[in-house]
């Protein structure tokens, strides 16, 4: 018989993403999944004939965390831009993996949000294998026992 913990719910991750980057958004939730997180990719999660904005805005409601998969596609998405927005603003924690974009790209770039220079923005590529996961898989595994 299955242990089902009725306490909490499973720790949520929304992916948020540019259709350019379908592929790369797929691996980072499977790996995701794998550490124990349920998660979010609209593109796949959404049915046909779902209202895709009220789906949206459920799963940012269920998610713990956003993680952004931030590339030079992404950064022209309106609906990546709502997305951090609307994690942002619902204090969520909002987590940008940078793709064929740099840390100094951004903290440079005077149209980069203020508030999200403050974050700890890291290297999809060198960074996230090393620090992201583990830091994830910690929050799961809090998240998941109550403390």
């Amino acid at each position: 018989m299955e242990d089902v913990t009725t306490s909490s719910k499973p720790y949520f991750v929304f992916i948020a993403y540019s259709s350019a980057d379908a592929w790369t958004a797929s691996q980072l939730e499977q790996e995701i999944q794998r550490l124990g997180a349920e998660t979010f990719l609209s593109e796949i999660d959404v049915e046909g004939g779902d209202d895709v904005g009220d789906n949206i805005r459920d799963a940012m409601n269920r998610a713990q965390e956003c993680a952004v998969l931030y590339t030079p596609e992404a950064s022209q998405s309106k609906s990546v831009w709502m997305e951090i927005g609307g994690a942002w603003m619902a204090g969520k924690r909002v987590v940008m993996l940078l793709n064929r974009v740099s840390v100094q790209d951004l903290t440079s770039d005077p149209q980069f949000p203020s508030y999200l220079k403050s974050l700890d923005l890291l290297e999809l590529n060198t960074e996230v294998q090393g620090k992201y996961f583990p830091q994830l898989k910690t929050r799961i595994e809090t998240h998941t026992s109550g403390s």
